[in-house]
């Protein structure tokens, strides 16, 4: 039996994707190839704006006019949230969400016939070969209870639980016996990881550093306040650490902080980066923002732009607010209009173009450590700096999987163009 996986949204669900394709790979099934037709097509889906949940409605429906005797496998957040909205869709076979994502894999050896036994229900299963990817991830820690206005996570990943540090340090190994040379971790609300035996981030952290020989490790999305002194003066410590870190935002206005929910003020994650940049100097910062946000005012607006040109972001994910059903913000009357909301991502977004033009033009003219992943549509082979710049250079070798030294040479829209 061949299957096939699509993935709508973050790290966590592509983890969660690799989890259920394992399970079915030891019980005999095996990925179909490109332009062969699958068994199984698995959609792992994402609720985080209603712009996600519409892509995930066309792509289950588009799947299904595809391959019309498939069997259809919905799973994931959307499902999880909105379970009797998915049900309406013509054509799916298996459904299943965040809460009962285990028996996800049994449920398809059963409609086959076969005989799975009892779902694992183990989050953090063990997922060693990623497929057709460079650089792994793992999942340590699941669920959140910061409850933010405008998000309905906390509604489809309600409970918090966090890997056994000893277990994710064997994965670690087991991964890089496959030959990944670079692992994520990752979670819904990382910096909420604490394991049974009391380990934090940081002691995981320091463990995987001190017990593998892994060459670069990578950090999801973090809460700001994560990062105190203490915090990265043991992190510069761990060698293998890649100087790359997406630092949630939302807000560069204070007023837009607090009716949003947020627990930190502009100032303190102004200090933050501070912080961060004099442990990590060679650091690139990542973020998120929402505009268009319930009340948000012209002045609110030029507060949050100004603030994300001072920072100087080597990207921003700029998404106009979701009115989510279930959420605080769904039902705030001072709503902003649609049309009004895509200018100020317009707006937002040049802003942050120009932060870019800033971070990245201090990379220039400097060699900078490359793992190359593949070649892109113009014929370059493209991979990720370790401070996950988007590099680009010309060769007749073949560089997947291989980690160069890398001069930048050009700013492009999409990559660094640069030199072997």
């Amino acid at each position: 039996m061949k299957i096939s996986v699509s993935t709508l949204g973050c790290k966590v669900n592509l983890y969660d994707s690799e989890s259920i394709a394992s399970e079915l790979i030891n019980a005999g099934f095996s990925y179909a190839k490109d332009g062969e037709e699958a068994d199984v097509y698995i959609i792992n889906t994402c609720a985080v704006t209603n712009e996600s949940e519409r892509k995930c409605r066309q792509l289950i429906r588009k799947t299904h006019s595809l391959h019309p005797d498939a069997l259809i496998v919905v799973t994931g957040c959307y499902s999880e949230t909105r379970r009797e909205e998915v049900e309406k869709i013509d054509g799916i076979g298996v459904i299943t969400g965040t809460s009962d994502r285990h028996d996800t894999a049994r449920l398809i050896i059963e409609h086959f016939g076969g005989n799975a036994g009892e779902g694992d229900e183990n989050e953090f299963s063990m997922v060693t070969t990623f497929e057709n990817r460079t650089r792994a991830v793992i999942k340590v820690q699941d669920g959140c209870r910061m409850f933010c206005k405008y998000c309905i996570i906390p509604y489809a990943r309600n409970r918090m639980i966090s890997a056994d540090a000893d277990e994710v340090t064997g994965q670690v190994k087991e991964i890089i016996k496959s030959g990944f040379r670079e692992i994520t971790l990752t979670g819904i609300h990382l910096a909420s990881y604490r394991d049974k035996n009391g380990n934090k981030l940081i002691d995981l952290i320091e463990k995987i550093g001190n017990e593998t020989s892994l060459e670069r490790l990578r950090l999801g999305s973090l809460e700001p306040r994560l990062l105190t002194e203490d915090f990265l003066r043991r992190l510069r410590n761990v060698g293998c650490v890649c100087p790359h870190f997406h630092l949630s935002l939302q807000s560069g206005c204070d007023k837009t902080l607090k009716n949003m929910g947020r627990h930190y003020s502009a100032d303190e994650y102004y200090n933050i980066v501070k912080l961060l940049r004099e442990y990590f100097p060679e650091s690139t910062i990542t973020t998120d923002v929402i505009v268009g946000f319930p009340g948000e005012t012209e002045d609110d607006l030029a507060e949050s732009i100004d603030f994300v040109e001072k920072i100087a972001f080597s990207h921003v994910h700029v998404f106009p607010f979701s009115p989510k059903k279930g959420t605080p913000a769904h039902d705030y009357d001072d709503q902003i209009p649609q049309k009004e909301k895509k200018r100020r991502v317009g707006v937002m977004s040049a802003a942050a173009d120009r932060g870019r033009t800033v971070a990245l033009s201090e990379m220039m003219g400097k060699t900078h450590k490359v793992l190359f992943e593949e070649k892109n549509a113009e014929g370059l082979w493209v991979g990720y700096s370790e401070n996950y710049v988007l590099f680009a250079v010309e060769s007749e070798d073949d560089l997947s999987n291989k980690i160069l030294d890398v001069r930048a040479e050009k700013l492009c829209k999409e990559y660094i163009s640069g030199k072997i």
